[in-house]
């Protein structure tokens, strides 16, 4: 098996790493204390390709593959990890969602404007407030002549608040149907979420629909039987929730490094001292443990084996290891890793925000489990 990165991959994945220490890392607090992304990051995130990273080249994208995403991801969360969540809600939630359907050729316009990053997507479907079950669904969707009538609260979902457009899945007579909803459409209103405590950037938010009325082609694949797409979306979101928790441990564990080299008792540096480098030595290991795992995972989605195992101990692996990886370093810290002022604390808060999202640790083992014994 091939673990190193061909050329495309390692191009994005330069690309992603040069803008992300160039020009995120610097804002990412600012980013983080005013819970929102500004346009002119997400601007030059779309000149970057990233927003079409995914999609063929023949509909504007760069027409790379999973792995491409996870690295990528991988990139971002080091630097931001909600404005990782972001490009996750926009790429592999909504565009995924998309390509799992059959596309009208109306709408396949939508996936040139949206790789080109003229808009940014969000996904909406689970409705419980942590999104631990991806499954509750109350927004109700009725036909309307040629169209449909939306109602109902889609609570706190990341990216909203910056986003312009979304996917949302609603349930019909039919049954789970999905819709595409511009934000400019009547009834459409953004509300203030609950203060998130990590991921942040991504500008979190209620979306409420007030009668709001789409037209036919904003129906994504056949009416209630939106469910497949759900699914791949979903196993997408997992995938790329691991390569956020990836990036999230090995900042963590950088910081931690330099920190121990620079902080000195008894006359020495602490990095000299066997307990700390038995938890930076863990770290290393454990961090390294989920990159290959999650890897392995995006290969297998990419060469349609049965992948559903591989993403669930991925996703799994990957968000305990940024916990346990961030713990220590605020550890390692000590009094300090709890202050703002080091950066640590965000990761900290990031970390534990990721490990529940997309499905709790619980659910993930559940998942295993079932896939291993059918």
């Amino acid at each position: 098996m091939q673990f190193l990165a061909n050329e495309q991959q390692a191009m994005i994945q330069s690309g992603v790493r040069k803008f992300a220490e160039g020009t995120l890392k610097s804002g990412a607090a600012a980013r983080d204390a005013a819970g929102t992304t500004a346009p002119e990051v997400l601007k030059q995130l779309a000149e970057l390709g990233v927003f079409g990273l995914t999609v063929a080249e023949a509909d504007g994208g760069l027409g790379l593959d999973r792995v491409a995403l996870a690295l990528a991801l991988e990139e971002l969360a080091a630097a931001d990890a909600g404005l990782a969540l972001l490009v996750l809600q926009h790429v592999a939630l909504s565009i995924g969602h998309m390509q799992a359907v059959d596309l009208l050729p109306e709408q396949r316009g939508w996936l040139t404007y949206m790789a080109a990053g003229n808009a940014v997507c969000v996904w909406a479907h689970g409705e419980d407030a942590l999104h631990r079950d991806a499954d509750t669904v109350t927004l109700r969707a009725e036909r309307d002549g040629d169209g449909w009538v939306l109602n109902g609260l889609k609570p706190n979902v990341f990216g909203a608040g910056i986003a312009d457009v979304a996917i949302v899945t609603a349930l019909a007579p039919e049954g789970l149907c999905a819709f595409g909803v511009m934000f400019s459409v009547p009834g459409v209103t953004r509300q203030q979420s609950s203060e998130p405590l990590g991921l942040r950037s991504a500008g979190i938010a209620d979306l409420a629909f007030d009668n709001v009325r789409v037209g036919a082609a904003a129906l994504f694949g056949p009416a209630g039987q939106a469910g497949v797409a759900v699914d791949k979306a979903l196993q997408l979101a997992r995938l790329g929730v691991a390569a956020i928790s990836v990036g999230v441990a090995r900042e963590a564990l950088r910081l931690s490094g330099r920190y121990a080299n620079d902080r000195a008792q008894f006359g020495k540096p602490i990095a000299t001292f066997q307990p700390i480098q038995w938890q930076v030595a863990n770290s290393a290991v454990e961090i390294d443990v989920a990159r290959l795992l999650l890897h392995r995972a995006a290969w297998a989605l990419d060469h349609a084996k049965n992948a559903d195992p591989l993403v669930a101990m991925a996703r799994l692996t990957a968000a305990e290891t940024a916990t346990r990886v961030t713990d220590r370093a605020i550890q390692l810290h000590g009094g300090y890793g709890y202050t703002r002022e080091f950066i640590v604390e965000r990761l900290f808060r990031d970390a534990w925000a990721l490990e529940s999202l997309f499905g709790s640790p619980g659910l993930q083992r559940v998942r295993l489990a079932r896939s291993l014994a059918a």
